[in-house]
């Protein structure tokens, strides 16, 4: 009878042991306080998205912080730690001018965890640039939110979006560059040889005031050789450009002076001065196509030409 009882006896306090040595459960977090984390973040992009400075600002705590994080060290500006930190409302307007004002940057969620004041989420950054060269801006994202407002967040850079953002070539930027090239080299300092290296060899341009089109690298060549032993000075400064796909529109104002025989007609020594707006189109680094709109008759009355009515 005293061993049963000494039996039940450890058994009890062993369950005891047991019940107090079990896995403690957290609590699940209210979904009232997950849905209301999220909206703040929800707001925090719609008025980054808007450029909102007054929204944006009222959204965070006086003391808030925020800190970009680049592990792959591919940003120059992020110095050698890889990191930019900003704390106050003055460096979080700071931050936003410059992302959102100067670069353009808009974010949107990709996918999110939410837990109580805390929202972790996956996040596509881009402008313009990012999606010229296709390589938008992926960050691991923590936000910390607090009575209603954001208190701090963190952006992790996605190692190879960085890398390629900094080693992508700009192809609307590339197009620019290769005729401002074409531009001074070409027509500007007559250096023939290069056309075959910048413009494809079914190259074709509609001239306005020539009926027929100008087909070819060879038949380029014959009109810049004309136009430069007519107009020896011929000099041509790029005003506005414009790039959009493949194409680049580019406005000129381009002078020169008739000292030569140009077309058929013999120099008259004037100067003349007008704008141009050409459409280049570029494919595989080379111009495959032009189109040149420009004041041809205003060319004509320059140097000293009149518009006769037909008898």
């Amino acid at each position: 009878m005293v061993r049963l009882r000494l039996m039940v006896a450890v058994l009890v306090v062993a369950g005891l042991l047991l019940g107090a040595c079990r896995p403690i459960v957290a609590e699940p977090v209210p979904a009232q306080a997950n849905e209301a984390a999220m909206g703040v973040i929800e707001d925090f992009l719609g008025a980054y998205e808007a450029y909102d400075v007054d929204r944006m600002l009222a959204l965070h705590t006086d003391d808030a912080t925020w800190t970009w994080i680049d592990p792959g060290k591919n940003f120059p500006d992020f110095g050698p730690e890889g990191k930019l930190v900003g704390s106050g409302k003055e460096a979080i307007q700071a931050m936003f001018d410059t992302d959102r004002g100067e670069l353009g940057m808009v974010g949107y969620i990709l996918f999110a965890d939410v837990q109580g004041d805390t929202v972790n989420a996956t996040e596509l950054w881009e402008n313009d640039y990012t999606r010229a060269i296709d390589t938008p801006l992926i960050t691991q994202s923590t936000y910390k939110v607090r009575d209603g407002r954001v208190a701090e967040w963190v952006w992790t850079v996605s190692p190879e979006s960085s890398r390629r953002m900094m080693t992508t070539v700009d192809p609307l930027e590339a197009n620019r560059q290769l005729m401002t090239t074409i531009n001074e080299e070409i027509w500007n300092q007559a250096n023939l040889d290069l056309i075959d290296e910048r413009y494809a060899s079914d190259y074709v341009r509609h001239e306005a005031g020539y009926p027929a089109e100008l087909a070819g690298a060879a038949g380029l060549k014959v009109f810049i050789q004309n136009l430069q032993a007519g107009f020896p000075d011929w000099n041509c400064t790029v005003e506005d450009t414009l790039a959009a796909g493949d194409k680049v529109m580019i406005r000129y104002l381009c002078s020169g002076t008739h000292t030569g025989e140009w077309n058929g007609l013999p120099p008259t020594g004037k100067s003349i001065q007008f704008q141009s707006i050409i459409v280049h189109r570029v494919a595989d680094g080379k111009v495959v196509e032009d189109w040149s709109e420009y004041d041809s008759l205003g060319w004509m009355q320059q140097l000293g030409f009149e518009l006769m009515p037909p008898k």
